[in-house]
């Protein structure tokens, strides 16, 4: 039984998807899922209209910025805005990353540097917004996939993710900072070993 998330979008067929399944219980979940998702829908959309309106009186240079990032939609670029404010706050775009939990931080006390136990230390939802960046832009950007296929046979999946990571979070501060636009062939020329 092969469901995507278009067979839960398509909101005029969704309730079909209760017939793919014979067992019962099945059925029962999925229509209660399903009556979940039809209750919060319209509620979430108006949410949304309103933080985008009010987005509108923050900074729109900012915001559309961002929207220039292959992976970045609306709403996650307004995440983003709201949790980084102003990017002048940042000395480096390495504090920024450090900021965003994109890099490992050292603990040191007295001299002496020991490892763990900083993994809360920054912005947990910007380390979020920019990881979801990665599911979204080899989708939507065929330079980015590529580039993200070959990172992941050199170093394997996970440590991919985190090369990317990082170097999405390096290019929204330069961006921002400099108040230029996405530039693929400058994110995939800079190395990151």
């Amino acid at each position: 039984m092969n469901i995507t998330p278009k067979d839960v979008k398509d909101k005029k067929n969704r309730r079909e998807l209760i017939n793919r399944f014979s067992n019962s219980s099945i059925q029962s979940n999925i229509e209660l899922n399903l009556d979940i998702i039809d209750f919060f829908d319209p509620k979430l959309n108006k949410i949304e209209r309103e933080i985008r309106a009010e987005a509108k009186n923050y900074d729109r240079t900012t915001h559309n910025l961002l929207l220039t990032v292959p992976g970045i939609g609306d709403m996650m670029s307004l995440v983003i805005l709201y949790e980084i404010g102003d990017i002048t706050r940042f000395e480096s775009a390495q504090k920024f990353s450090s900021y965003c939990r994109l890099v490992k931080c050292e603990r040191e006390s007295g001299g002496k540097k020991y490892h763990g136990g900083n993994q809360k230390i920054g912005n947990p939802y910007l380390k979020w917004a920019i990881g979801e960046i990665i599911i979204h832009a080899p989708r939507t950007s065929p330079v980015i996939k590529s580039y993200y296929e070959k990172i992941t046979n050199k170093f394997g999946n996970k440590r991919a993710k985190s090369i990317m990571n990082h170097k999405f979070g390096v290019a929204i501060y330069y961006m921002l900072k400099n108040k230029e636009g996405f530039d693929e062939n400058r994110f995939i020329q800079t190395d990151m070993k």
